[in-house]
């Protein structure tokens, strides 16, 4: 499975155990700092969420498929060469997606886990 694709069923398991695709979530322009979360704004998968996953875990078998290749992901990219700034033509596309698709997998890999191996 792509990691986009497990990382969107990741998503919107959190989304749907944290009730985050309620009404009350509709957020409008300025508003949309006052939503983040103070101790770290930038977590896509919070703790509730997490709890929520993990209580579906044992029952979901595509939640346990993801989490298990997302794991897998996490020890091959563990593997492989760090990422360098290589620009091909005029961007650095394929290196910028290499490093979001690294960062996914080992942060949903060291959430899941809390093995420091991933952090």
């Amino acid at each position: 499975m792509k990691m986009s694709v497990r990382i969107a069923v990741v998503l919107a398991l959190c989304s749907a155990v944290s009730g985050a695709t309620d009404a009350k979530f509709e957020v409008k322009g300025a508003d949309v700092l006052k939503t983040l979360v103070q101790g770290h704004p930038r977590l896509m998968l919070l703790d509730d969420d997490l709890k929520g996953l993990r209580r579906l875990h044992d029952q979901d078998v595509m939640l346990e498929r993801c989490v298990k290749e997302t794991l897998e992901q996490a020890d091959r990219d563990m593997s492989q060469p760090m990422l360098t700034y290589r620009k091909i033509g005029p961007r650095l596309l394929s290196v910028s997606r290499a490093a979001m698709n690294r960062m996914y997998s080992l942060g949903v890999a060291y959430r899941w886990t809390g093995d420091q191996k991933y952090a």
